[in-house]
């Protein structure tokens, strides 16, 4: 006997599998959590260094660089960049998503202390930070007036 012949046969009994299922996923939705921001973790770390004073040229050759160069050696790196600019660097090192973000930044730390010596001594010491979507503004204003 195929289904519909049970149906046509047992009405009832097709109804109340009908009716299970449609309680069964009722209760299932209410119980599925459901988040507009989820908990992921990138594994990115940012590493900011100031140099008052020092233009862009002189940032790059003796900060920027020598940060790419160490920092590349870590392992689980994805790409790396930098920006340049008047008295400040801003490198950018960003991982696979199998890198524990954590450990990550520890292996940048590690890597930034080992070329600590040398950077100019007019540097301030580096800001190393991981990046994190929960760090961000829910909401930016801004004013203006005459």
């Amino acid at each position: 006997m195929n289904l519909a012949g049970l149906s046509i046969k047992r009405p009832s009994l097709i109804m109340s599998f009908v009716a299970l299922m449609l309680v069964i996923g009722v209760i299932c939705m209410e119980r599925m959590s459901i988040d507009m921001m989820p908990d992921v973790t990138f594994p990115v770390v940012i590493v900011t260094t100031i140099y008052p004073g020092a233009g862009p040229n002189e940032i790059e050759t003796q900060i920027s660089r020598i940060l790419e160069e160490q920092i590349s050696a870590v392992s689980g790196l994805k790409n790396v960049t930098s920006t340049n600019q008047d008295g400040a660097s801003v490198v950018v090192a960003e991982f696979t998503f199998e890198t524990d973000a954590k450990y990550a930044e520890q292996q940048v730390k590690d890597k930034i202390s080992q070329v600590r010596n040398q950077f100019p001594t007019a540097i301030q010491e580096p800001i190393i930070k991981r990046f994190d979507f929960a760090d961000r503004p829910i909401a930016s204003f801004s004013l203006s007036a005459d």
